[in-house]
């Protein structure tokens, strides 16, 4: 294992075309995919963002905690026959390895010198991404039909990660700073800030909730 692993772990984003009308029978598939993957060491998590347009592909982020454990996931016979189960559902996919995770999104913390953890990292990228793709689905997305559904797809996610990366991930490093570098903080505010973070998620949720039919 090597310094890049051990810092950032392996994380494979695959991009699934799905036959047409297979959609329902796939996220099924998907649900036992990422249970069989859950179950190899070093597994962290893994995300399922279907297309924001018909014909598009299915988006799959899988995060493990070092490359070797990735790569013996990728190279298993369990997944290789879980590949062999779904020809009849998927028309193919694309495979591509991420060197780190987030990378540039969160500063070191100014008191260690250390980045944040990981999952909080992801949970403030859960936290910021959520609204955004819930309001390309609803405002977007009907604006983009008349679109081939690859060109569709690169303008809804270059408009996420941009939205993301620039005002929304700085907003909510500075917002969730004692959280994310709690050294020296004082512990009932550290604590305190998990109630806020769990509060935003139910207002983003109750806010969003009837915002697609």
């Amino acid at each position: 294992m090597d310094r890049t692993d051990a810092q950032h772990g392996g994380t494979e984003v695959i991009v699934t075309q799905i036959k047409p009308g297979s959609e329902a029978a796939y996220r099924a598939f998907a649900d036992r995919f990422i249970k069989a993957q859950a179950a190899f060491p070093g597994y962290l998590g893994s995300f399922i963002q279907p297309p924001i347009t018909a014909g598009a592909g299915w988006t799959t982020v899988l995060r493990v905690d070092t490359g070797d454990h990735l790569d013996a996931w990728m190279a298993s016979p369990e997944r290789a026959g879980l590949i062999r189960e779904s020809e009849d559902l998927v028309l193919g996919f694309q495979a591509q390895r991420i060197d780190a995770s987030f990378p540039g999104w969160v500063p070191a913390d100014p008191a260690t010198g250390k980045a944040p953890s990981k999952w909080k990292t992801a949970a403030l990228v859960l936290l910021t991404l959520f609204p955004v793709v819930m309001l390309e689905l609803r405002f977007l997305n009907p604006l983009l039909r008349s679109l081939h559904p690859a060109l569709a797809t690169f303008v809804g996610n270059g408009l996420s990660v941009a939205l993301t990366t620039w005002p929304l991930m700085p907003l909510a490093i500075r917002a969730f700073r004692p959280w994310l570098f709690p050294e020296g903080q004082p512990r009932g505010r550290v604590s305190a800030m998990w109630f806020v973070l769990i509060g935003c998620y139910a207002i983003e949720i109750a806010a969003l909730w009837r915002l697609l039919p």
